[in-house]
């Protein structure tokens, strides 16, 4: 059992009572009410939650459901979390994909993958210059290196610190 999720669940719920989310698990039942960081880690590990996209949340104060992919402060990681990547296979050279972030973030902590590594999301913008003074745009995703990606490399990040705390602080009960 993943001890860590429980922690992270009663650490929430201290924190994090006054905004109680409910929302429809893979299933289609209705759960919570929880604290929107034990929704955040659903989302990223992939556990109980629907597609995304077909994913919807209410908290007291919604006037109705409204889909997890748009709705604050769940979006970009909802986005993360369905997002294609293809990637250069390091010893044949080969683009491979796609696959999901989750498979990225496997791949790289279990070395398979590196920050060197190139990816590419078709669903990522990156800041595109100026075509008028002042104004900031947007262009198309290219392929870029792990450690370029500031989304792949900040959940890479967690990851490791989520196992460091597991290995540190192992739970018997």
């Amino acid at each position: 059992m993943n001890f860590s999720l429980l922690f992270d669940f009663h650490i929430s719920i201290m924190e994090d009572n006054s905004a109680c989310w409910l929302f429809v698990d893979a299933k289609g039942d209705q759960k919570g009410p929880m604290g929107a960081s034990v929704i955040m880690n659903l989302l990223k590990r992939g556990i109980g939650l629907a597609s995304g996209v077909n994913t919807l949340v209410w908290r007291q104060g919604m006037e109705a459901w409204q889909p997890l992919m748009i709705t604050p402060p769940f979006a970009e990681t909802a986005q993360m979390s369905i997002a294609q990547w293809h990637y250069v296979d390091s010893e044949d050279k080969e683009s491979k994909g796609p696959i999901p972030t989750v498979q990225i973030l496997e791949k790289l902590a279990q070395g398979e993958i590196h920050e060197e590594t190139m990816v590419f999301c078709p669903a990522f913008t990156v800041p595109a210059l100026p075509t008028v003074p002042g104004q900031q745009g947007q262009q198309p995703a290219s392929w870029m290196a792990v450690r370029d990606v500031s989304a792949l490399m900040a959940a890479h990040l967690q990851n490791k610190q989520e196992t460091v705390r597991d290995v540190m602080c192992p739970c018997s009960w």
